[in-house]
């Protein structure tokens, strides 16, 4: 979004919280936007000096855990309802005329509100698997629903491009990608300690394989464990914290963490394998790649494109394994590889991608028109 802010007017909607997150305290969700008491619209400045407009709108209803099918779209309808107000007033003060629509993994608004925003093209972004967790209630259907009125549909992910490309022919796959010349600006830095040190840098959730990652701390005591991250999973962090060669940054901002990396001599990303897991293509491999780190992971996915710059591990033990072969031979022709690889899945070409295929829609609605 950053670097497609540089040359388009962008307006980002926020999570639209409901009541029921209020419950959750003043730090969780923020409070004053949410409600109006400040402005709810507000212009924010990016790292490239160009401007995004951004949307929290008001609090909603809170429907996830209703069963019934029917009811959940009745009171989906009054919230969609709630967040278009919203929507409408920000597009006419900012004077947008003629938006393009992109829902990220968001079709129950996506659905709701196609068509309704006076859009010239609507684009579903998916970047993850809507048949796990709570959304495994309703997801499918409605993302279903969503994906038919769409006009692109774009994933992130092999499995996920193979999901959604039998239910449209309008279907493209972009990749994630990496703000490579911010990471890359921390690939020479040099560590001030000699202890070894192998860092995790994201969500501690449903994903987090705690068993493998217990299994490295036991078996690792000389190394230091530095992870950054929210951790949602508050019995996981309970149990890792006892560890005395572990070590907590807490939640940091994406910018804070191209300099953590480069305090780190080994990245790991011990993810589960499963249903939920196999659609994701994790952010951190290009991050950790970008500043010339080595990498294990578990082989929760299929990402054979990393296979020559990334150890992945079956088990636990080979987990293990990898981790120690990695730290004790690592060496600077690996390094340059691991660079090389990352500074061609930047988000400035992914940006061009996605453009690209805008265009080509854009122009495809045009022919659609004229003939009609």
């Amino acid at each position: 979004m950053t670097v497609l802010s540089s040359d388009n007017k962008i307006l980002h909607i926020d999570y639209a919280f409901s009541f029921k997150d209020f419950l959750r305290g003043p730090k969780a969700i923020p409070f004053k936007k949410t409600l109006g008491i400040e402005p709810r619209l507000r212009e924010v400045t990016t790292r490239v000096n160009s401007t995004i407009n951004v949307l929290s709108p008001p609090p909603v209803l809170p429907i996830n855990i209703i069963p019934s099918h029917s009811l959940f779209m009745k009171l989906l309808r009054v919230n969609a309802l709630i967040v278009e107000y919203t929507i409408r007033k920000a597009i006419d003060h900012l004077k947008i005329k003629d938006p393009i629509v992109v829902s990220g993994f968001n079709p129950y608004y996506g659905t709701m509100l196609a068509g309704r925003l006076g859009e010239i093209l609507n684009i579903y972004y998916c970047y993850d698997e809507i048949a796990t967790g709570w959304n495994s209630n309703h997801g499918v259907l409605v993302e279903n629903d969503y994906i038919n009125k769409a006009d692109v549909v774009i994933t992130t992910s092999e499995i996920l491009f193979h999901n959604k490309s039998c239910k449209t022919k309008d279907c493209y796959l972009i990749k994630n990608g990496v703000d490579f010349n911010r990471f890359y600006l921390h690939a020479e830095k040099v560590r001030q300690t000699k202890r070894k040190v192998i860092g995790y840098t994201g969500s501690i959730d449903d994903r987090f394989d705690i068993d493998t990652m217990i299994y490295l701390i036991e078996n690792l005591p000389e190394v230091e464990f530095l992870f950054a991250g929210r951790t949602p999973d508050e019995n996981a962090f309970r149990t890792l914290s006892k560890f005395s060669n572990t070590r907590w940054l807490g939640a940091k901002k994406p910018e804070e963490i191209p300099a953590i990396i480069g305090e780190i001599d080994l990245g790991v990303v011990p993810y589960l394998v499963n249903e939920y897991t196999k659609s994701v293509y994790p952010l951190k491999f290009n991050e950790y790649l970008a500043v010339g780190k080595p990498v294990v992971s578990s082989e929760f996915a299929n990402l054979s494109e990393f296979k020559p710059y990334i150890r992945f591990a079956a088990s636990r033990e080979s987990f293990l394994n990898a981790v120690k072969e990695e730290l004790n031979n690592d060496n600077e022709n690996k390094k340059k590889e691991r660079i090389k690889f990352a500074s061609g899945n930047s988000w400035l070409n992914r940006a061009e991608d996605f453009s690209s295929i805008i265009e080509n829609a854009l122009e495809r609605k045009n022919i659609l028109k004229s003939a009609i």
